[in-house]
């Protein structure tokens, strides 16, 4: 079904993807994402989002399932023209052309909606599913990194674990500073509730 959107890995300073012409919806868009990530890549999401967007920089009629299915416009289908898109032109989503918008992140998949002038968000998808001890156990605090300067829409680029390992503390520490983002800490048991509750705050300051 010919429901656009666009496919995104986050940058420093907002994100670069592709444009997809078919299958957009998140019934259909999200698990096809989430089996790319976890059965092909092995949950390597860098290498599904290099497969997906590096190697194919102009987009994709509908992108390749778990079983390698798949057509692309700049090796499968040379030519591609459509009434209001070309695809080997534009590299940022515009809300007007697509219906919704997905960013690869390093520890979630985010979805965003558009109502035909700026992207929402709609939802935050974990590579994988939560742990048991996460639901049911203790709350824990989670550091949550997000840009800034991009707020149409927040990026939240990832999700991860604050005090229970000191290099890892560190190492987040460094790379929030020498790529001017910011982080935000809250305490909750899953890394879903974590994004929902930094979005709330972040929203809201």
């Amino acid at each position: 079904m010919a429901t656009r959107w666009f496919l995104a890995s986050p940058t420093a300073d907002g994100y670069i993807g592709r444009h997809v012409q078919q299958d957009g919806y998140p019934d259909t868009a999200v698990p096809i994402l989430m089996q790319l990530v976890l059965a092909v890549h092995g949950g390597d999401v860098q290498a599904a989002r290099h497969h997906l967007i590096t190697e194919h920089p102009d987009g994709w009629l509908n992108v390749p399932d778990a079983h390698g299915a798949g057509q692309c416009f700049c090796h499968d289908i040379k030519v591609f023209r459509s009434s209001n898109f070309d695809g080997t032109e534009d590299k940022v989503a515009n809300p007007q052309q697509h219906q919704w918008l997905y960013v690869m992140h390093a520890t979630h998949l985010a979805v965003f909606a558009s109502d035909g002038e700026q992207f929402t968000h709609a939802a935050d998808h974990p590579w994988g599913p939560e742990n048991t001890d996460r639901v049911t156990g203790a709350a824990k605090n989670w550091r949550v990194i997000y840009n800034p300067s991009t707020t149409t829409p927040l990026l939240l680029l990832g999700a991860f674990p604050s005090g229970e390992d000191a290099e890892l503390d560190e190492e987040l520490g460094s790379y929030t500073t020498a790529n001017s983002l910011s982080s935000v800490t809250v305490e909750s048991r899953t890394l879903t509730d974590a994004l929902r509750q930094a979005r709330a705050l972040i929203d809201h300051s």
